[in-house]
């Protein structure tokens, strides 16, 4: 499940977090961390490849009434993603006024 298919939370803000291929963390791993970080989260299982490298999960935290869509993409992916965030941004900019 991902977040941008619920039409409760609204994007404000998206981080990149850049990895070297070989540092690519586990899905295991990357939900023990978030688990130790805050017990009150509500952590979806995490989505991985055969080797068991994260491609996505998601975090809800309801007593902030917020949420975080994690997601791993690589080559092309990444150029296409920045393409429709600089659109979504000048959509959203221009509404605004």
């Amino acid at each position: 499940m991902s977040l941008f298919e619920n039409d409760e939370y609204r994007w404000r803000e998206t981080y990149f977090v850049m990895l070297k291929s070989g540092s690519r963390p586990t899905g295991e791993a990357v939900q023990s961390i978030l688990k130790r970080l805050n017990r009150r989260y509500d952590l979806g299982t995490p989505l991985t490849n055969d080797s068991g490298q994260l491609q996505s999960m998601y975090l809800y935290s309801p007593d902030d009434n917020a949420a975080m869509d994690i997601s791993y993409i690589e080559g092309d992916e990444v150029t296409e993603q920045i393409d429709e965030m600089i659109d979504d941004i000048k959509s959203s900019a221009s509404n605004d006024v």
